[in-house]
């Protein structure tokens, strides 16, 4: 940020008059702002590495997921995780979407008809829930268990990486992992929508920074929580809605969604507010002591 708005000492701003604010435009904050930004460039290149390992090591090439959505992945994760602190969350959310990614193409294959994607997805859930590595395969014989039971361990895998031996943890993952998988068991669905997946990077996140062990603990300390939810959810439908209305040229339905998305975005911001009122509360009072 202070490379997009200062210049050094070189800046100058403009208002009634010319002027310099040498206190924070000066040589040594540019000098370390460019060493911040290099070190970030570093660790950035780092984990991009490290995420396509893990994507060859899973095998999820086979599974539809290319060099460029992995690093699309990742480059969405450093854009709105990019404190160099949270390393965690922002592998985290690449390789959840990226697995999600994998995930979604073999249960939408065309060869799979709607009952075949509900079984394969209710397989899924059962063996990364219920199976353990000595006898991964407990649906043998059912369509695609070679394929599922691939994915299988790459799920299992990607939940032992970020729970890193923490019971509690794990759960909190396996559990927002379990709901992603139960929309594909819906009839009336014909998979996770865009805010499912939104919803289960969230939460990733969330369980991954230490913010968040259960939807149910959270329920009872915020009580906003699940409007926050709510919130997203419709939010993402809504914005996944507008990508085929501009193609369709629907300029009405476009502004009407642009509208809505205008109002729950206000609602959004007014419900992290009033979550973060206690802290700024405490802290105030604790200034003023």
């Amino acid at each position: 940020m202070y490379l997009e708005q200062y210049g050094g000492s070189a800046d100058v701003g403009i208002g009634k008059v010319l002027y310099r604010t040498n206190l924070f435009s000066n040589d040594m904050y540019l000098k370390v702002a460019k060493a911040d930004f290099s070190k970030f460039q570093r660790l950035c290149r780092l984990e991009w590495h490290s995420l396509k390992r893990w994507c060859g090591k899973n095998n999820l090439e086979m599974y539809g997921v290319t060099r460029h959505s992995a690093l699309r992945a990742y480059f969405l994760a450093a854009a709105s995780n990019f404190e160099p602190s949270r390393a965690a969350e922002r592998l985290a959310w690449a390789r959840t979407a990226v697995l999600a990614e994998a995930i979604s193409g073999c249960l939408l294959m065309s060869s799979n008809t709607h009952d075949d994607r509900t079984m394969t997805a209710e397989w899924l859930v059962d063996e990364f829930v219920n199976s353990d590595d000595d006898n991964p395969a407990s649906g043998r014989g059912k369509k695609n268990s070679r394929v599922t039971s691939s994915l299988g361990y790459a799920l299992r895998d990607l939940l032992d990486i970020h729970a890193s031996d923490n019971a509690s943890v794990f759960d909190c993952l396996r559990g927002a992992w379990k709901e992603w998988f139960m929309a594909w068991t819906k009839t009336e669905r014909e998979g996770p929508r865009v805010a499912d997946t939104a919803m289960l990077l969230v939460r990733t996140v969330e369980i991954c920074s230490g913010r968040h062990h259960s939807t149910e603990q959270d329920m009872k300390l915020l009580p906003d929580y699940s409007k926050l939810e709510q919130l997203t959810r419709s939010i993402c439908c809504r914005l996944a809605t507008e990508a085929p209305a501009l193609n369709g040229e629907n300029m009405d339905k476009i502004d009407d969604l642009d509208r809505m998305v205008g109002f729950e975005m206000q609602e959004l911001t007014q419900c992290v507010s009033r979550a973060a009122a206690p802290s700024t509360e405490r802290h105030g009072r604790r200034f003023s002591m």
